[in-house]
Formats: structure tokens, sequence, C-alpha cells
């Protein structure tokens, strides 16, 4: 009950619960910990929109830097101090906050069949407040009124890129399939991957009727299919199936002797094979308001074995380990399970991914 209860809170029905089968959750564990942490966040989101109402009813809140008002803190600003540097250096540092890049990058795909534009806009500034001024400037929107007072106004820069790859069909193979999960300490079938209830990654089934239905597409590399993206058939929750950053990782990177873990979850939309985590769509992010970076290009699969494996790419490029377990019957990804336990001491057990093609039919040919 108390379960059910924590999340009529955040949103889903008891009778969604229960049309979804979903698993018990376990209050140790990390889904049961995110269910009493939405519990809390929903009472501190309300007492803060009903503060953001006030306050924009009192005094007309603007996400706009603020005009020039000659308080302490832009007194601190142009008169400086004994850590504060020269005038020159101070008002290039108002130049710098005040200054914003925005780059586009515009990419054309183009196949047999049609081209395909993408557009990726990043924004990047302004820069934090200075540490010589945060005594006196308590928050961006003072520092800039302080900058304002010198004659120095918010400027943009606008930067773009544009970029056409060819793609020649036939050396992209694709298969269609599900994946299964098999405990790695004995063998013992966990299940077919599903979609379960409003949980971002998926819990099992015995069946392949309610499966997720994939379809890889992915780089041929001695008869492997690697760094595949698992575009998404028969769910609405995203177009691909990627790795999301989990809700407590302190960033984007898992490592031995680290609690950063990852969803296997729904991303929207595609990222490079290589790549670093990105900022793209993703159904975790989307269902519960936390920017999470993803990574989509992960997937290698071996189709002589069957093996399922996936690579996670740090922010600094390098390749960490990626293991996959089980804690409250849904599927995690991270560098180190052992360190997640400790986290969440709810029990786990690790389990290895097999691909299971459409009627166990011809796997493509990888060469």
């Amino acid at each position: 009950m108390r379960i059910i209860q924590l999340l009529s809170t955040l949103g889903v029905s008891a009778i969604a619960l229960a049309a979804s089968d979903a698993p018990v959750v376990d209050p140790r564990s990390e889904l049961g910990q995110g269910l009493q942490l939405g519990q809390t966040n929903l009472f501190e989101r309300q007492n803060i929109a009903h503060a953001n109402i006030f306050n924009r009813r009192q005094v007309g809140c603007s996400a706009q830097p603020r005009a020039c008002i000659n308080n302490f803190c832009a007194r601190a600003v142009k008169e400086g101090g004994d850590e504060a540097p020269a005038l020159t250096s101070r008002q290039e540092d108002c130049s710098s906050f005040m200054h914003k890049t925005v780059s586009y990058d515009l990419t054309t795909t183009v196949t047999a069949d049609a081209a395909d534009v993408k557009r990726r806009q990043q924004t990047i500034g302004p820069s934090d407040v200075p540490s010589y001024a945060t005594a006196a400037c308590t928050d961006a929107a003072k520092y800039s009124s302080a900058c304002s007072c010198w004659g120095i106004t918010a400027s943009t820069t606008t930067v773009s890129s544009v970029a056409t790859v060819t793609v020649q069909p036939s050396a992209i193979p694709t298969a269609f399939g599900v994946i299964q999960a098999k405990r790695a300490d004995n063998g013992a079938l966990v299940g077919y991957l599903r979609v379960s209830g409003s949980v971002a990654q998926p819990s099992f089934s015995t069946s392949t009727n309610d499966a997720i239905r994939f379809k890889a597409v992915g780089q041929p590399s001695g008869g492997i299919l690697a760094q595949a993206n698992l575009e998404l058939e028969n769910t609405d929750r995203g177009a691909y199936f990627g790795l999301v950053v989990g809700r407590d990782s302190t960033n984007s990177d898992i490592a031995a002797g680290s609690i950063n873990y990852l969803y296997p979850s729904p991303v929207s939309e595609s990222t490079e094979p290589g790549s670093v985590p990105q900022s793209v769509p993703n159904y975790y992010t989307t269902a519960n308001g936390l920017n999470k970076q993803a990574e989509t290009s992960v997937w290698n699969i071996d189709f002589s074995t069957g093996a399922v494996t996936t690579q996670w790419i740090n922010t600094d490029g390098n390749t960490p380990s990626t293991l996959f377990f089980v804690q409250s019957n849904y599927l995690y990804a991270g560098g180190d399970p052992a360190a997640f336990h400790g986290r969440y001491p709810s029990p786990i057990y690790g389990v290895t991914l097999h691909w299971v093609g459409d009627s166990q039919t011809a796997a493509p040919t990888v060469t």
C-alpha cells in the first residue's frame, strides 16, 4: 500500500500499476529510494512554485539581466579591494560574463531514399561570478547589474557549422529481435526485456509476446555488429534504446569504486558512435524533470553466440568496464555493481544479455 500511495503522489495510478504487473519494489533499492525522494521533491516543487508566483506578483520577475543598481555589489565590483584584480581585468571579467556563444551544428545525412537534416544547438555562457565578487554579489543577476553600471551589456555570438554525410544502405546491416537476460552466476533465464509501468528502465517477461522489439543497426566489425543503435519498434517512449545516467550519479562517468550507474532506457535522439555522454532528450529526463545525459551507439551484438554487450564512454573518452545487473527486477548498468549495492542495500545479481532474432532465422551477414 505504501508503494501505491507513493506512486499515486507521482501521478501513477494503482490501476496502472496493477495493469503493468510491476514487480514489488524494495524500499532499500535505488527505485524504492527514488519513489520516496519523488514524494519529497513534489512537495518542494509545490512550495517553490508558490514562492515563484508570489515573487512574480510582487516584483514582476524577469529572466533578463538587471539594469544598473548602484548598490553594495556594484560598488564592490567598480572600486575593487585588496584581493580584486586591476580595473581593466574586472571590466574584462564583466565582458566575459555578459557574453554568450550560441553554436549550431547542421548535419545532413543522405541515403538512397531521403536526406535527413539534424540541427543541434549549444549555448555557452554566462560564466560564474568571479570569486573576488561573490561576497558582495550573491547571485548572477546582481553581478550582471553591477557590470551594466559600466555600460557593459549582454552580447551574443552565433557560430554555425554544416556537414553532409552520405550513407550507403548496404554498409549498415540490420536485424530484428528481442533481448533476453540470464543470470551471470548460473545461466538461468531471467526473462525478456519489457516496458514496465512508468519506470525508465525495463523489467522482465517470461514471454516474447510483451517483450520490447528491437531493430539493430550498426557497423560490421569482425563478425560483430559493433557500436549499434537499437531502434525501438513497439513503444512510443523514444526512438532508441540507450544508456541514461542514473538519478543519484554525481556525474556522467562510471568506474570501479564509484556508485555511479546507468539506466538502459528509451532515448529520443541517437548519439554518434564513439561519442561521450550527450544531453539529448530521453524518457527518464522527460518523466522526472532531471537533466541526465545519454548515449545510444553503445551496443555490440555477436550473432554467432547471441551475446549482447555494451560500452559506455566517459566524458574524458575512456571506456570503462560496463556491466549489467538487476535490482528489484529492474535492469541497470554500471562500472561497479558492488559499490552500487553498498549505496542501495537491496539484493542485486549480475546478468548477461542475449539476442533472440525473429523466429531465430538467419542473422545478417556481418563481415
